[in-house]
């Protein structure tokens, strides 16, 4: 019909046109049209709604499967929220520690009293303490980037310092003097190498008065045994046993022996080998051990070949910290000619006393012979002579 109609059309007929599209049966063709449309529009309306029911289902499937991986990963989600605030609290104690400990390092360093340092493989500082600094009036920073050579009157501890760094030892100590402002001072130096031997720390102990301590004895050591060996006394140590620990040449050749160690050798008990009355090696024992010194103490002694001589000994007693004795020490003589000459003398006094008496009575003899009664009595006495014959 359609087909006509444009036939019509085409031909100039449009009211026949016109006429045909609306006719009878035109309208018939329309009702069905209509209904076809209808039935379009129900199974259209019906699809759509399967669908929307279609995809209320898939809709609350898919919540229900994220609702179940939600509650599958939150869990999940949790312990890994908990393990990164539990890293990031200990990170933040780690730093906090570490920035304490710093501290505290940088403190302990500058309270050490010596000089600390550290230097790089080339002999340059990296940084040093602050004795180090106020030692040579600079600030810590200033050290940075200087080399070790460049310090005035610190060439030994450079040249330690160089040779350190390019030979195989990871460690190493050494007695160095440095000069620092004109004055030279001794230090005990102890060198570290660390980060596989790419850098070193150094640490210094000040022993310039150990150091000056150790002078001093030496020369008084050195003064001690000059006196000992050339000393005209006796000197000795012995220990509270009875055994001589030390004797001078002066007291070996007192007693005859060759020299002080023939006479430390054969001399094991002093009581029984050197004293002649061993009662007074107790007294002498006694003295010292109440009183801590004895003085002017005499006693007889013998000699290597037999031969008995007079000595007599000056001595202390020296203890450790506790108090307890370690040795004895003193000056020996040889009193033989005094104790002789005093026996000489002796003798002769008591001569001397004899004569003496016996003039003091020739005198008093004399005296009372010349006195009145003396007189009166020899008269009677030849009277009574007379008499009898």
């Amino acid at each position: 019909m359609e087909v006509q109609s444009f036939d019509l059309v085409r031909n100039g007929q449009q009211a026949a046109a016109a006429d045909l599209l609306f006719s009878a049966e035109y309208e018939q063709q329309k009702v069905i049209y209509a209904e076809g449309i209808q039935r379009g529009l129900e199974t259209t309306q019906k699809r759509i709604l399967e669908n929307q029911k279609n995809f209320a289902q898939q809709l609350i499937l898919a919540s229900a499967i994220t609702a179940l991986s939600l509650l599958i990963l939150l869990p999940i989600w949790w312990v890994v929220l908990q393990v990164l605030q539990g890293y990031l609290k200990a990170r933040n104690t780690a730093e906090h520690a570490l920035h304490t400990a710093k501290d505290q390092l940088e403190a302990v360093l500058d309270a050490v009293p010596g000089p600390i340092s550290w230097i790089d493989s080339g002999g340059v500082y990296i940084g040093v303490n602050r004795y180090l600094a106020n030692s040579w009036s600079m600030s810590q920073g200033a050290f940075i980037g200087r080399s070790v050579n460049s310090l005035n009157g610190n060439v030994q501890l450079a040249q330690f310092l160089q040779e350190f760094l390019t030979n195989s030892r990871k460690s190493d100590t050494r007695t160095i003097e440095v000069k620092i402002k004109g004055v030279l001072r001794y230090f005990l130096v102890a060198v570290q190498k660390y980060q596989r031997g790419t850098a070193a720390v150094s640490v210094g102990i000040d022993i310039t008065e150990r150091k000056q301590a150790e002078e001093a004895l030496r020369v008084a050591e050195e003064n001690y045994r000059s006196i000992f060996e050339n000393a005209l006394e006796g000197i000795f140590q012995s220990s509270p046993e009875g055994y001589f620990i030390r004797v001078n040449p002066a007291l070996a050749k007192i007693y005859g022996y060759d020299s002080p160690r023939d006479m430390i050798k054969s001399i094991t008990n002093i009581s029984e080998q050197l004293y002649v009355d061993a009662e007074r090696r107790a007294e002498f024992i006694t003295a010292i051990e109440k009183y801590g010194t004895v003085k002017d103490f005499e006693y007889r002694s013998y000699c290597k070949n037999g031969s008995i001589i007079w000595t007599q000994i000056d001595a202390r007693v020296v203890t450790d910290g506790n108090g307890r004795v370690i040795y004895y020490e003193g000056i020996v003589q040889d009193i033989t000619e005094r104790k002789q000459q005093e026996a000489s003398w002796k003798q002769q006094l008591k001569e001397l006393q004899f004569e003496i008496d016996h003039k003091q009575r020739e005198r008093q003899v004399a005296e009372i012979a010349s006195t009145d009664y003396f007189q009166q009595l020899m008269a009677e006495a030849d009277d009574l002579r007379n008499f009898d014959d």
